[in-house]
């Protein structure tokens, strides 16, 4: 496996040293930097942002040339190619020269990028990092050694669409991406549980009582899961199940003056836990998600982008990794959706592109929203301290 993937202990000749640019400062919300994400991110302080989202290129040995045109636009430059993968510069030139070839070359630049990421990550801040089934377990490997094997939180797989893009006779379609979703810290972590509504059949199925307004529910057990001796007591002259119940005497009379307790007809029967479907929230989020479709051409939100990913999907991801106020990072911005969704849910954002385009349709896309972008062009920035390896 070390032959394989480019570990802190087995690394490849990089074309960036392990050092970080003096005077690093955190960057300012609302801002978009123009060029490659390895050097700004070197320029930016640790520790700030409360997410990261990443959506890189896809190792799919097809050529990355923007279909905009662009000259600089995602790993599009010309002459520069290791099996099908262009770079922005001269990374992969570089690591041709050192006998590195393909997924070797692809792993080895995203690594100094993911590391990047982790410092930039405050310490309950976490990443979920977009890909699909042609690096993404040589990532995971590269991902359990910079932020620990055991800060891996979910492995999401989306639907993305139905059929397959390359079903033949000889193999499945593929119809699925993965979402790998790690924390910085082993212990605390931002995280909030996604719910989905309850589906027209369970609601008819289980919601199968009503009160007099016609407020729908369902009565739940009040039995204790384990055996508890601080809830065996007698209450309104029912006896206690073997366990005990499931709350305290003070809890129990709370609910029960706020209507959750159900009593039956004989004091022979169980005392029940009343649930109301208008106060539930649905079904816990798993981590198969075929709920979201993708952007389409007739979508109001499409705006032409080859790789954009739905609206849904990058909401759903900031709302359990962040709480409002908080800043969402993406340094592979494409068309904004990770900046869009976050200016949705009152959270600030900084963004990175390699694109000239990529500037043109964030613009143009959160100004529509009334948002304020900054552009701030790569040229422009101080980066004499940035130091290359021959």
């Amino acid at each position: 496996m070390h032959d394989i993937i480019p570990t802190r202990h087995n690394r490849l000749k990089t074309i960036v040293r392990d050092q970080s640019v003096a005077g690093q400062k955190k960057p300012t919300p609302g801002t978009i930097y123009r060029g490659d994400n390895l050097h700004i991110m070197r320029t930016m302080a640790s520790e700030s942002f409360d997410l990261v989202y990443i959506d890189p290129p896809f190792f799919t040995k097809r050529n990355y040339k923007n279909i905009f045109g662009d000259k600089e636009s995602v790993l599009g430059h010309e002459n520069i190619i290791v099996d099908g993968f262009r770079d922005t510069k001269d990374f992969f030139e570089a690591q041709v020269s050192g006998g590195s070839k393909g997924i070797m070359a692809y792993l080895t630049w995203m690594r100094a990028r993911l590391e990047e990421v982790h410092r930039l990550l405050k310490p309950e801040a976490s990443l979920f990092l977009h890909l699909d089934y042609h690096a993404v377990h040589y990532m995971k490997v590269i991902l359990d050694d910079i932020f620990g094997y055991t800060n891996l939180r979910s492995e999401v797989i989306w639907k993305r669409t139905v059929g397959g893009s390359n079903a033949s006779k000889k193999q499945f379609g593929v119809t699925t991406d993965t979402i790998l979703f790690y924390s910085k810290s082993k212990k605390n972590w931002t995280f909030n549980m996604q719910y989905v509504p309850y589906k027209e059949s369970y609601i008819k199925s289980h919601y199968t009582k009503k009160t007099e307004d016609g407020r729908r529910y369902r009565l739940d057990n009040l039995t204790s899961p384990e055996p508890n001796p601080n809830t065996m007591y007698k209450y309104k002259g029912f006896e206690p199940p073997k366990s005990g119940w499931r709350w305290t005497l003070e809890k129990m009379k709370e609910m029960d003056k706020k209507g959750y307790v159900h009593f039956p007809d004989s004091n022979k029967k169980r005392l029940r836990q009343i649930r109301y479907l208008d106060e539930q929230r649905g079904n816990p989020i798993s981590n198969l998600w075929d709920d979201i479709p993708p952007v389409n051409s007739q979508a109001k939100e499409d705006t032409g982008w080859p790789t954009q990913k739905p609206l849904a999907l990058l909401e759903r991801i900031i709302k359990a990794g962040t709480n409002e106020g908080d800043t969402v990072f993406d340094c592979f911005a494409g068309c904004g959706t990770a900046m869009h969704a976050s200016y949705n849910l009152n959270r600030k954002w900084v963004g990175i592109d390699i694109s000239p385009t990529a500037m043109k349709v964030n613009k143009k896309r959160l100004e529509e929203l009334g948002d304020k972008v900054n552009i701030v062009d790569e040229d422009d920035m101080d980066l004499q301290d940035r130091v290359l390896a021959g």
